[in-house]
């Protein structure tokens, strides 16, 4: 069955407008934009139009490709100390210059609505995406007459870049999921496959995840997306040759991407209650 991260999405954006006009908050994240990248200017566009249905303000800093390290951590030591802000993100990839593992902890704890510093108090977001997944999953499945235990499974996530499959596996390990982490060194993917109950690939590559490798029923979540050579989006996986195999799938896009979005508003939300 097919998850509709869309509609998942919705839900958690209507349900934050409630919110934000039952306590007239007025939460506002400062989104810093390094270069013209095309895929980061659509993801703010993203961020932009969910901001905008939940009445909260985004305000977009653009610096040029050229920008050196001091000169970024001086913006971000600026909107750190802004009181109207109250959440900060950088917008990812930045140029190869730039060390985002050096310059991501710099944003102050309280307003790292992404998750990235050790000590922000959030989850994050992409790793919040993949929970809610689960959480309808299971809804769903209660729905159909055979409650699933998704605790007793065994979870693979595939990727260990510090923007998806490392936060994802870092949440899940923590929410008490049995995890095996597989990355481009594992000699035997499909082996590690085969033996998971639930997959979640975030490599951003085609077919990754072939149907032939999976066991009957298991759960595919796509997290990795990449454009083929068409121009189209598409994710880690053949949507219609693993229909036929898992017992529920989520697509690319409209999966995990649009749910990301909704969750960074969450955090949003979370950051301008704790002002």
């Amino acid at each position: 069955m097919r998850v509709d991260g869309k509609i998942i999405a919705q839900k958690i954006l209507e349900s934050l407008k409630k919110s934000i006009d039952q306590f007239h908050l007025c939460p506002t994240l400062a989104v810093i934009l390094v270069g013209e990248d095309q895929a980061c200017l659509s993801y703010i566009k993203q961020k932009q139009k969910a901001a905008e249905f939940i009445r909260a303000k985004i305000i977009v800093k653009k610096l040029p490709e050229n920008t050196t390290t001091e000169n970024l951590l001086k913006i971000i030591g600026e909107t750190n100390k802004n009181p109207k802000v109250n959440g900060i993100i950088i917008q990812l990839p930045l140029p190869a210059h730039l060390n985002p593992g050096l310059i991501l902890p710099y944003i102050a704890p309280e307003k790292d609505v992404d998750g990235f510093h050790p000590d922000s108090p959030f989850t994050p977001p992409v790793a919040m995406a993949v929970l809610k997944i689960l959480e309808e999953i299971k809804k769903l499945n209660f729905q159909f007459g055979s409650p699933l235990g998704v605790f007793n499974f065994q979870f693979l996530v595939i990727g260990r870049g510090m923007t998806a499959g490392k936060p994802i596996a870092k949440t899940l390990k923590k929410s008490g999921y049995k995890i095996s982490i597989a990355h481009s060194k594992t000699r035997n993917l499909e082996a590690a496959v085969k033996k998971a109950d639930v997959i979640i690939s975030c490599v951003g590559k085609p077919e990754i995840i072939k149907a032939k490798m999976l066991k009957p029923a298991a759960i595919v979540i796509g997290v990795g997306i990449h454009r083929t050579a068409e121009g189209k989006l598409a994710g880690d996986f053949d949507e219609e040759k693993i229909s036929k195999v898992a017992s529920f799938y989520t697509p690319t896009p409209g999966g995990v991407g649009p749910i990301n979005v909704a969750c960074l508003m969450e955090n949003l939300v979370k950051a301008a209650w704790g002002k």
